[in-house]
């Protein structure tokens, strides 16, 4: 299906693509395996998709370039390089899957270097920090980085700034 030159050609690119992506973020995807063996099935199959002008249509292309900003920013990258590199116009479709798979970059690595957690409740400080143990215990050897916040402080927190909420109580406020 795929001579020699076009595989290297396509290592190449996808090699450029993780190396823009380290200089302008500081994101070093080159050791994940996983996400450059689904983004290289996915780049061939795409590439040939739009030089052969055949559209494959991702209704919700225009909800993840809105739902996931950083993904978004790194298929920026990754689109004007493929263009670059292949001569083909990446369309809004294909756009929205490329968001996915460095969506699902973004989360393994992530995930690989610990979550911001974030833990509260409503039976005081104790109960809490019984908690957070629990969750240290459970999570051995992941370097999350844990936060107890009070029920009273809720109100002022960017629940942005965290990946989970832990809570034993009803979380009305956020």
């Amino acid at each position: 299906w795929q001579s020699h030159e076009e595989k290297t050609k396509l290592a190449n690119t996808l090699r450029e693509i993780f190396d823009a992506i380290e200089q302008r973020f500081g994101l070093h995807f080159h050791d994940d395996t996983t996400i450059e063996n689904y983004l290289l099935l996915h780049l061939r199959a795409m590439i040939e998709r739009l030089e052969i002008g055949f559209s494959v249509r991702n209704a919700q292309a225009y909800d993840q370039k809105r739902e996931f900003l950083m993904a978004t920013r790194l298929t920026q990258i990754a689109i004007n390089i493929i263009e670059n590199n292949y001569g083909i116009s990446v369309e809004e479709n294909e756009e929205g899957f490329l968001i996915l798979y460095f969506n699902l970059a973004l989360y393994r690595k992530k995930k690989k270097n610990g979550l911001r957690i974030a833990v509260t409740n409503g039976s005081g400080r104790p109960e809490g920090i019984i908690l957070l143990n629990k969750i240290t215990q459970a999570r051995i050897g992941i370097p999350d980085v844990i936060t107890f916040i009070d029920v009273t402080e809720l109100e002022d927190i960017d629940e942005s700034d965290y990946d989970v909420i832990v809570s034993t109580t009803e979380l009305t406020q956020i």
